[in-house]
């Protein structure tokens, strides 16, 4: 039986919007594309395979969709600490954990 469900709407229990968003940019300078004003706007509420045909086309990046998503996940998880030097922080909701 299932005691309780969980559901983390982006900011709920941990605000990862801006780790996403320095992300998404670093990876659209690096490959000369260009950052929008409106960018940040436009990407809220937007799926994976939406925002990254999104950053793929429409800023620039240049790598077809599924590889701009493959690079985006891979930058923002612990494992690229190794090959970036950097680990980005994630600041929490109300709670730090759910146990």
């Amino acid at each position: 039986m299932i005691d309780a469900v969980v559901f983390d709407l982006d900011g709920v229990l941990i605000d990862s919007e801006p780790v996403w968003e320095q992300v998404r940019r670093g990876l659209v300078a690096e490959r000369s594309g260009h950052w929008a004003p409106d960018a940040q706007r436009r990407l809220m509420g937007m799926s994976t395979p939406e925002w990254a045909r999104y950053l793929s086309g429409d800023l620039g990046v240049g790598l077809p969709p599924d590889e701009v998503a493959s690079l985006v996940a891979y930058i923002a998880s612990p494992l690229a600490s190794a090959t970036t030097g950097a680990a980005l922080r994630v600041d929490g909701g109300v709670l730090k954990s759910a146990f």
